[in-house]
Order: structure tokens, then C-alpha cells, then sequence
């Protein structure tokens, strides 16, 4: 660099040519060294990660195949000013899937594998329709969506037409009438929920016939079912329990009691115990209480936790007691027809206190545990311990059944 400087050499002053010496990166200060050599790398990282995360989030997104997108249902203005909006609408099908898999909970047997993963994004701009413009570039079995419109067939607005499509390909289509509009959404939304569990769940797709008393539509699914997923799966044993359910209710009982012990689950378990218990009340000649007990107990050591299976073995021993304890023939007409009158109450409210905890996790773990304490005890031959439990046990049914 060419500075004004005097001539060592001539003392003349003149122009003199000089090299800076460059400062020596042990120079620097601390805030230079990060700023110069630790700061672009942090930034460099954090952008990697930034990045790394974002595609992992996005590709979740998409790559659902238990996930069901439930986008706005296009209606028109007439049904919309009566408060049927698109918003709401779609929330009626959602409503309406997910009452499949409830009432296959808590109906039949807990639906094996996980349940539909369904989302009903706003109608606002949001990071989720860009998902779901994003999934239509991809295979149809990474995310399942669902859109569609109504649409009125007449000026006067008396029927329309309802047109919902799975992936951009028709699904179904049915026509409601004004009269009778809710009634009529109803009636559709359930058929439509059905079709969608037959692309997406055969297995709730089957419950939900059967909850509709279509057998032979329900016997097709399960078959299916049957010959598509290997012998010992849990879809396929449930199937099994199914396919037991369906010949108990047409009256094949011989068929159903070897479908619930191919099964061989808690549900089916019971279930088969529930047949064998009423031709024991049909014919005495026929009953093998020991086998009975050895089913039901059976049932709960296969799902300790299940709630059913408790139940119809509480409700099976407090038969027996009644049988031992007052039988038909001791020829006191009017004390049989007291007790059985009394059995009937007592029944009537254990199913009703049942209809009130079987959906409540956290009451169903106490009652379950409160149940095991009963049965040690008495087990134990200890009348007091057995006694306090049942008393704990009652007084927390009675603080919690009103909620």
C-alpha cells in the first residue's frame, strides 16, 4: 500500500511502496473468532436441522395410512342459512366415522391395529391444506382425503344430491329430501362412513354392518378379512369373534361356539360363555358350571383390564348365588318369585352403573382394581378383608355413578 513516508536512504520525502504485515489470526479478539470462524458454522447446522425437521414433519404428514382428511363439504346458501355450513357438515361425517369405531369398542371387541386418524382443517389458509395439496402428488394409500359437495336438485330447494369422493375418485352419491333433511343427512352420512371404512378398515367397516343388521354384507367383509391377512393375526382372531357374533344372532349356535373358540379372545371368550350360560337356564342336564368359570376366567386372564369381561362374569356369579340360595324348587312360590323380582332390579341396576363407567378410562382402572381386591379376598377365605372391599367398592361406585 502506497503511503507518504520519508526515504531511509535518500532523506528525500518521497512515495514509499510498503507491505502491511497481515495480523496473525492469534490477534484476532474473541468476538472476531466467533463472528468469523464459529458463527457461520452454527448458522450453517442450525439451517441443516431447521430443514432435516421440516421435511421429517412434512413427510409425517403425508405418509399417513391410518390418516383421514375430512376437507369442507362445498353446501349451498339455502342449507347453509339453516346452520348446516360446510364446516358443520363435515363435522357430521367425522361424528359419524367415529361412531363406527365406538361402537366397535365397546359393542363387539376393541378394533385391532390403530384407529383412523381423522382431521377436519378450517377453511382459512393453513399449513394442513398445504399438506393436502402436497399429498395428491403421492400414492393414494399414503393419506386418505375425502371432499365433495351438496347441491339442490330444484329452484324450490325441496331434495339435493350429496356427492362425497375418497382421493379425488367418487365415492358415493345419494339424493335427501328437504322434509326430512337432518333424518336424511343422518341416513347418508352413516352409508357414506360405512363405504369409507370399506376402502380404509374392513374390520370397523364390518361392525358397522353388523350394528345395522346387515349379516350378509358383515359375513362378506370378515371373509375377506379372513383370506387376506395370515392365520395368527390379531385382525384375523377378531374377524374370528365376528364371524362367531354374526352366526350366534341368526341362531347357528353350534357355528358360533367353534368361531369364538377359534378366536380365542377375551371378547370371544365371554361371548361363548354367554351361550353356554343360557342353555344351562334352557336345559340343567346340559350346565358345567366348572367349565363355565374356567371360560369366564379364562376371558379375564387374556385382558385383565377388559370391562366386559368382569361384568358378564359378576353377572354370571350372582345368578349361580341366586340359583343356590333360593331354588326353583323349594316350592315357596311366593319367596322365587320375590328373590327373581329382586334379581331383576339388582340387574337392571348393574347394567346401568356399567353403561356409566365402561367409557371412563380412569373409573374403569379403580373398578377393575377394586374387583381384583374382592376376589383375593374371598379367594384368601377372609370374610372381613372381603367385606371392606366390597364396601370401598360400592362407595365409590355411589360417589361416581352420578357424574
Amino acid at each position: 500500500m502506497a503511503f507518504l513516508g520519508r526515504d531511509p536512504f535518500s532523506g528525500s520525502q518521497k512515495a514509499v511502496f510498503r507491505r502491511r504485515r497481515r495480523r496473525s489470526s492469534s490477534a484476532l479478539t474473541v468476538p472476531e473468532i466467533v463472528k468469523q470462524k464459529i458463527l457461520p458454522w452454527v448458522t450453517l447446522v442450525l439451517g441443516g436441522l431447521v430443514v432435516i425437521a421440516g421435511t421429517t414433519a412434512m413427510f409425517k404428514s403425508i405418509y399417513r395410512p391410518n390418516g383421514l382428511t375430512i376437507n369442507t363439504i362445498l353446501v349451498p346458501k339455502t342449507l347453509s342459512d339453516r346452520g348446516l355450513s360446510s364446516t358443520a357438515v363435515s363435522e357430521r361425517l367425522r361424528d359419524s366415522i367415529e361412531k363406527i369405531a365406538e361402537d366397535a369398542s365397546y359393542k363387539l371387541q376393541q378394533p385391532p391395529g390403530e384407529l383412523p386418524d381423522i382431521t377436519v382443517p378450517g377453511t382459512s389458509i393453513s399449513i394442513q391444506k398445504f399438506v393436502e395439496l402436497a399429498s395428491t402428488w403421492f400414492p393414494d394409500e399414503w393419506h386418505r382425503s375425502i371432499s365433495g359437495e351438496i347441491v339442490t336438485n330444484d329452484q324450490a330447494s325441496t331434495s339435493f344430491t350429496v356427492t362425497l369422493r375418497l382421493n379425488g375418485k367418487s365415492l358415493s352419491r345419494a339424493t335427501i329430501n328437504e322434509s326430512n333433511l337432518n333424518g336424511e343427512l343422518d341416513r347418508v352420512m352413516r352409508e357414506f362412513s360405512i363405504k369409507v371404512m370399506e376402502e380404509i378398515n374392513l374390520y370397523l367397516a364390518a361392525t358397522a354392518l353388523i350394528m345395522d343388521n346387515k349379516f350378509d354384507q358383515a359375513e362378506d367383509r370378515v371373509d375377506e378379512i379372513l383370506s387376506v391377512y395370515p392365520p395368527n393375526s390379531p385382525k384375523v382372531r377378531a374377524a374370528w369373534n365376528l364371524k362367531g357374533y354374526i352366526a350366534e344372532h341368526r341362531g347357528e349356535l353350534s357355528s358360533a361356539i367353534k368361531y369364538y373358540r377359534t378366536a380365542n379372545t377375551s371378547t370371544s371368550l365371554t361371548n361363548l360363555a354367554g351361550i353356554l350360560e343360557k342353555e344351562c337356564q334352557s336345559d340343567i342336564s346340559r350346565c358345567d358350571e366348572l367349565q363355565l368359570r374356567n371360560i369366564y376366567s379364562e376371558a379375564i386372564a387374556l385382558n385383565k383390564n377388559s370391562a366386559h369381561a368382569h361384568y358378564v362374569f359378576g353377572i354370571y356369579l350372582y345368578n349361580l348365588g341366586l340359583k343356590m340360595s333360593v331354588p326353583d324348587d323349594t316350592h315357596n312360590i311366593v319367596l322365587v318369585h320375590v328373590m327373581h323380582g329382586l334379581y331383576n332390579l339388582v340387574q337392571k341396576s348393574i347394567e346401568e352403573t356399567y353403561s356409566t363407567f365402561e367409557k371412563r378410562d380412569a373409573d374403569l382402572s379403580h373398578l377393575m382394581e377394586q374387583h381384583r381386591h374382592i376376589y383375593d379376598a374371598i379367594e384368601r377365605h377372609d370374610p372381613i378383608a372381603a367385606r371392606n372391599a366390597l364396601v370401598t367398592h360400592l362407595g365409590f361406585i355411589r360417589e361416581n355413578a352420578s357424574r
